[in-house]
């Protein structure tokens, strides 16, 4: 399968409140990297609607490629790595629901689309 579609991995790295204590912008750094786009199959798609969660799409990417956008980030005093949690693909934005390496040592990204 080739990997010949440009997608762009998506961070959150931070929150920015309002004075009124609600996430009011979100602080995100985006790396650009080829996959290749999947179909979810039939068992993979009700399998996650019996878990109350609705897949659309799979990427797959090189494993290298996913490790860019880790990031590490303070919170409550503690440092912690943090990936990609979203992909951006022909103008949608999808949230990254699980991630695994096949067979082949690349990374598959099963996501849904984000409403």
């Amino acid at each position: 399968m080739s990997r010949d579609e440009l997608i762009e991995l998506v961070t959150v790295t931070g929150h920015e409140k309002g004075s009124s204590g609600f996430c009011i912008d979100e602080n995100i750094e985006k790396v650009e990297v080829f996959a290749a786009v999947k179909s979810v199959g039939r068992t993979e798609y009700y399998e996650a609607l019996r878990n109350g969660t609705q897949v659309s799409i799979i990427f797959i990417v090189d494993p290298d490629d996913f490790k860019l956008t880790e990031r590490e980030v303070i919170v409550d005093d503690e440092v912690r790595k943090i990936r990609a949690s979203r992909v951006i693909y022909d103008g949608i934005t999808y949230l990254i629901r699980r991630t695994y390496q096949n067979n082949f040592g690349m990374l598959e990204m099963t996501c849904s689309e984000v409403e």
